[in-house]
């Protein structure tokens, strides 16, 4: 599964990720339920078999889309996905960012677990900024 693969789901346009677009990115993201996936920048050079997809999530009815991706640039101290996620697009940059909407908050976590299933049966593993630890 690659970031193109998202493009049969309905996933939209990608806008550049990383802490000096913040403010740009923040105003295009809906307040409703929907599903983000983060992406390497092209040209990335893929080894064979490995994704340029580096996380899929969703945000809920309370702020959508829009406040979780928010979090990603201002996590809490006990929030280590977001913690892993701002280190990475601060040490490299190269990120970018894509949604689709959804009608609900469960609709919204259901595509992301049909991604989820589909990333993980095609690489034996969930994306890179996805995993714990």
């Amino acid at each position: 599964m690659h970031s193109a693969d998202l493009l049969d789901v309905g996933f939209g346009a990608w806008l550049c990720f990383g802490t000096d677009s913040e403010s740009a990115l923040l105003v295009h993201l809906p307040l409703t339920p929907g599903a983000f996936a983060i992406r390497r920048r092209p040209p990335y050079q893929l080894p064979v078999g490995e994704s340029d997809i580096a996380y899929i999530g969703y945000g809920t009815s309370k702020g959508g889309i829009r406040e979780r991706v928010r979090q990603c640039f201002h996590p809490g101290p006990t929030q280590t996905t977001n913690l892993r996620i701002r280190e990475a697009i601060r040490e490299t940059g190269g990120f970018e960012l894509s949604w689709r909407q959804r009608d609900s908050a469960s609709e919204a976590r259901r595509l992301v677990k049909d991604l989820l299933r589909r990333y993980q049966h095609e690489h034996e593993q969930l994306p890179p900024l996805r995993v714990r630890g």
